[in-house]
Parts: C-alpha cells; structure tokens; sequence
C-alpha cells in the first residue's frame, strides 16, 4: 500500500503531465520541485503551530537549568560546543503547552 505523501506525488506527477512525457530528467527535475514545496509548507506550517527559544547561557548557568529539569524529570536537548563556554539551548513546545 503506496503512503500518502506517495500519493500526492503520484498525483502532482500525474497532474503536471510529466509521466506522459517519460524523459527521466524532466521527472526526477519535478519531483525535486515537488519536495522543495512540500518540506518548504512543512515547516511553514510547524512555525505555526510551535514556538522555538533559543537562550545562551554560561556553564553554571547552564548547569543549574539542568538540575532544574532533571528534578521535573525533564531534559534539555543537546546542544553543539560554543566559543567561550557558552552553550545554546532551545525548546521547541506546540502553543498549548505556553501559559
């Protein structure tokens, strides 16, 4: 059974009339611009729906959140090393979960 997202692409393939035209360039050129679009709604769509902080914080900082979250058995995601001991960390919450 072929997904959903298969599907509407079947169909946009279908649609543009480029499975008729059976030159495997012209197609794989659609499909590309097929999914460019769809991951570019995607996320427009989840900006929408979710919030996203970024915050920089120093290593004790940086240590006191996470004992924090670790006594409401919650954690911060990972972050990448940062110059200068500075850490960056973001949540992402959909809008129901700010008060």
């Amino acid at each position: 059974m072929a997904s959903r997202r298969t599907n509407h692409l079947r169909q946009y393939l279908s649609d543009t009339g480029v499975l008729e035209s059976e030159d495997e360039e012209l197609i794989r050129a659609v499909k590309a611009a097929y999914w460019r679009n769809y991951h570019k709604q995607y996320k427009r769509e989840k900006r929408s729906r979710e919030q996203e902080y970024s915050i920089a914080l120093d290593k004790g900082e940086k240590n006191v959140l996470e004992q924090e979250a670790g006594r409401h058995k919650e954690s911060l995601p990972s972050s990448s090393n940062r110059p200068h001991g500075h850490t960056r960390t973001s949540h992402t919450c959909s809008r129901t979960e700010v008060r």
